[in-house]
C-alpha cells in the first residue's frame, strides 16, 4: 500500500513538471516592407530609395491632386471675378472694385431691439468699510438732477470670493443682522447717497467685497411702477428670483 502511494505521488510530481515546461518559440513576423515574405531586404523593397528598410517603405503612393475649390464669391463658377452693373451677375457685392472674401457676406440682418438704456449699474468696493459700522454711505455723482422721483434703486451685497460667490439682495437679514437701504440726494453737490443701515453689531468687514447698485427708470421699466416691492413682485412673476443677481441683470439686458 505504501509503495502505491509513493508511486502515485511521484507520478503527480512528474505530471506537474511536464505540464509547466516552456513551449517552442513561434516564427518571426513579416515586416511590412518585406513584400515577398522571405525575410531578406531586397533593393525593390526600398520603396522610397533612402537605402533603409523600414516602415517608411510601407507608405502608399500619394493620391492625385483634387479639383480646385470654388471661391465663395464666384457666383457663376467660372473661376473669374466678374464686376458688372447687373446685380444678378455682379460678384463685387460690397462695391470696392475688388472681388474677394469680403463679397461673401450675407445681407445685413434686421435691426435688433434697443437695449435697456434706462437701467444703470454701479459697483462699489467695500473692503475699506470700517467693521461694525451701523451706517455706510456710498456716493453716486452721475445724476445732475434728483433721480429719486424717476428711479428705483436696487442693491445687492456681494460676498467675499473665498466664502463662495453669493449675492444678498437688500433689504435682507444676513448673519442675524438686518441690512436696510435708503437714498438721499444733495441738490447743491448733485450727489446721490446710497446708505446701507445695519442693526445690531453692524457691518461685517470680513463678509462682503462689493456693493452693487442698479437704478431702474420707472417711466419705462415695469410699466412705470415706482415701488421696489412692486418691481420685486413683477420679477417673481417673470420667474426671476430676486436673490439671483445675474438673473436680474439678464432680465434688464445687462451682462
Amino acid at each position: 500500500m505504501k509503495l502505491k502511494q509513493v508511486f502515485f505521488a511521484f507520478l503527480l510530481v512528474s505530471l506537474h513538471f511536464t505540464s509547466c515546461s516552456d513551449g517552442e518559440d513561434g516564427a518571426n513576423g513579416i515586416n511590412c516592407w518585406d513584400t515577398n515574405g522571405d525575410g531578406i531586404d531586397q533593393e525593390n523593397e526600398d520603396v522610397n530609395g533612402d537605402n533603409e528598410f523600414d516602415f517608411l517603405d510601407c507608405m502608399g503612393t500619394q493620391g492625385t491632386q483634387g479639383d480646385p475649390g470654388t471661391p465663395c464669391w464666384d457666383l457663376n463658377n467660372n473661376g473669374q471675378p466678374d464686376i458688372t452693373e447687373d446685380k444678378d451677375t455682379n460678384e463685387d457685392i460690397n462695391g470696392d472694385n475688388v472681388v474677394n472674401a469680403l463679397d461673401c457676406r450675407g445681407a445685413d440682418g434686421q435691426q435688433g431691439e434697443d437695449g435697456n438704456a434706462n437701467v444703470q449699474r454701479w459697483v462699489f468696493d467695500t473692503s475699506a468699510v470700517e467693521d461694525n459700522s451701523n451706517n455706510v454711505t456710498f456716493e453716486i455723482t452721475d445724476f445732475e438732477e434728483n433721480p429719486l422721483p424717476d428711479y428705483v434703486f436696487l442693491c445687492w451685497l456681494e460676498q467675499v470670493p473665498n466664502l463662495g460667490v453669493t449675492f444678498y439682495s437688500i433689504p435682507s437679514v444676513i448673519s442675524g443682522r438686518n441690512y436696510l437701504v435708503s437714498q438721499t440726494y444733495e441738490e447743491q453737490d448733485t450727489k446721490l447717497g446710497i446708505t446701507i443701515g445695519i442693526t445690531g453689531p453692524g457691518w461685517q468687514a470680513t463678509l462682503f467685497s462689493n456693493l452693487h447698485v442698479v437704478a431702474v427708470e420707472t417711466s419705462t421699466a415695469m410699466g412705470g411702477k415706482t415701488s421696489q416691492d412692486t418691481i420685486w413682485e413683477d420679477l417673481k412673476k417673470s420667474g426671476v428670483a430676486i436673490e439671483d443677481y445675474h438673473a436680474v441683470m439678464a432680465y434688464f439686458g445687462m451682462k
